[in-house]
């Protein structure tokens, strides 16, 4: 079944599975593309945007995902998490006669806000979306981490700085899609690297520089063995001689060229599409997700079963029957929620917790039972107005969408949707969306000298404001990174932190899936001529790198 979406007018697919979902969860089939329906979800997500602020209820100086002037009222989390306010004060009747997402709308500007999702932290007070850490700066989505700044998507790792999704890493810089590896700098997808760099899609390696698609080597550099002295002066130079990095990267570039790719990395899946998927079954058009059981249209969670269209929903806790939802975990029976967690049998709700069970349009509700809009009813009178409600939204094509672009909290430029989906001003105002202007502010020139080799930079640099090299914004270099600096011998950064971010995010492939044909001409590959297996791959048509079936990476690679 093919259908046209409402937003960007183009067509998508409706396949059995996703009919027979929707009928089991008694909602309508979607009105928007998947891709429309992730970038709505996005918008009511901010990771990085983050503001000094004072929080409305005791005063106190924190850090906030709201401007100072949004329209919420705003608490810091202790007093957010606390009895001392009781959102039930807030509850509303249900007015038939009017747009239930304009209801919700007031509910959402007159109950307290949240300003940061960061759980069970010690010295991490800028660290966002993000649970269990000690001594971090500036991460996002970062779990079970010391001493580690400006992550993205970074677990139980310590000591690293800018990287992405990564797990189980150490004294790691500039790495992305790494696991358990040790002081590896500048690498993608390797695991079990110590003291490389600048290697990709490598195993077990050790002594490594500028290597691609090696398992089980030590002192190589560019894919062929070196001595050891060769290999400790060769890094020495990648480290501290910026022209002598430039060449060895263009070297390294070429070589990684040649590599044949495999269509994608799944681990111990069935039955599945997308990439960076670990232990999956059934899972189909899932990026970067692991756990997951009969699933669509899910990015960077796991631990889903029987679920379609999720951000962040999930990790270590499982959650069951969620449909278009943006973050939580412990959930069951969610529907079209925004952060909420360790629920079950929620709908349209915003930042519900603890235990909470049937509610419909609720707020910042704790320990709560058949509310809505926050106003607490009998079992019996909550099932009749939740199904006279529901009635009136499918009415009025409400039903079974996510909350309207309109009504999302931040700026579409101060949420996630724009790393995906970037869009101009204009065109975010024709989706209902704001666009906060940013103060363009009259950067200084950057007059700190700052020296190639990072173990004889003075504590000079504490105080210098810098100048990125590539949008001409200031920074400054603080404690903690000056000390992982000297202590790697990584040199100090000439860009600011955002800009090294999205630097990274552009050397992932994209979240879209081209169906290919495998590109192996190899004679002992077990077939004649070209390998005639096909599949849905991250590599478009358009992309010159060559692009092999599992079967015969395997053989090509190991």
């Amino acid at each position: 079944m093919t259908k046209q979406c409402r937003q960007c007018s183009k067509s998508f697919k409706l396949e059995q599975w996703d009919l027979d979902f929707y009928q089991r969860i008694a909602v309508p089939q979607p009105s928007l593309c998947p891709d429309c329906r992730q970038q709505r979800r996005l918008t009511y997500r901010n990771e990085r945007k983050l503001y000094q602020d004072q929080c409305d209820l005791c005063q106190r100086q924190m850090i906030s995902l709201y401007s100072t002037d949004s329209p919420y009222t705003v608490y810091c989390q202790d007093c957010w998490w606390s009895d001392r306010w009781n959102p039930l004060d807030y509850a509303r009747d249900y007015n038939p006669t009017r747009s239930f997402f304009e209801q919700w709308h007031e509910l959402q500007l007159a109950v307290p806000r949240i300003a940061l999702f960061n759980l069970h932290s010690t010295n991490s007070e800028y660290t966002n979306h993000s649970v269990r850490n000690k001594n971090c700066y500036m991460g996002v989505a970062m779990g079970e981490c010391e001493d580690s700044l400006y992550g993205h998507w970074v677990l139980k790792s310590k000591n690293c700085v800018d990287n992405l999704y990564c797990e189980q890493c150490e004294l790691c810089y500039e790495c992305s899609y790494c696991r358990n590896c040790f002081q590896t700098f500048w690498s993608q997808y390797c695991e079990a690297a110590n003291d490389c760099l600048f290697c990709f899609e490598c195993s077990d390696i050790q002594n490594c520089l500028g290597c691609v698609q090696l398992q089980h080597k030590q002192y190589y550099i560019l894919n062929r063995p070196a001595s050891a002295e060769e290999f400790a002066d060769t890094k020495q130079k990648l480290l501290t001689h910026p022209e002598f990095r430039a060449k060895f990267i263009v070297q390294w570039e070429a070589l990684k060229f040649k590599a044949p790719r495999r269509f994608d990395l799944q681990i111990h899946c069935e039955q599945s599409t997308g990439n960076d998927l670990y232990h999956c079954r059934n899972a189909k058009f899932c990026f970067n997700c692991r756990n997951l059981d009969n699933a669509k249209y899910m990015f960077d969670l796991g631990d889903n079963k029987d679920s379609m269209d999720a951000y962040e929903h999930g990790w270590l806790v499982p959650s069951e029957l969620i449909y278009e939802a943006h973050a939580g975990m412990a959930g069951y029976n969610l529907k079209f929620c925004n952060i909420c967690a360790d629920s079950r049998d929620l709908q349209y709700c915003d930042c519900c917790f603890q235990g909470s069970s049937n509610l419909f349009g609720c707020i910042g509700l704790k320990k709560s039972q058949y509310c809505i809009l926050n106003k607490p009813y009998s079992e019996m009178e909550y099932h009749q107005l939740e199904k006279k409600i529901i009635e009136q939204m499918r009415t009025a094509g409400e039903y079974g969408e996510f909350f309207p672009i309109r009504y999302a909290p931040f700026a579409y430029n101060e949420s996630a949707a724009p790393e995906y989906f970037p869009c101009t001003p204009e065109q975010v105002t024709a989706l209902g969306g704001r666009w906060q202007v940013e103060d363009r502010k009259q950067y200084k020139v950057q007059t700190y000298r700052v020296l190639s080799d990072s173990t004889l930079v003075s504590d000079d640099i504490l105080q210098a404001l810098l100048a990125c090299t590539q949008c001409q914004k200031n920074y400054r270099i603080n404690q903690a990174e000056l000390k992982f600096y000297r202590q790697t011998g990584v040199p100090i950064p000439d860009r600011c932190s955002d800009c090294r971010h999205l630097n990274r995010m552009q050397l992932r492939n994209p979240r879209q899936l081209w169906q290919r044909q495998c590109m192996c001409t190899q004679t002992d590959h077990a077939h004649h001529g070209r390998c005639s297996v096909e599949f849905e791959t991250t590599f478009s048509p358009e992309r010159k790198e060559l692009v092999y079936c599992e079967q015969c990476y395997q053989k090509e690679v190991y």
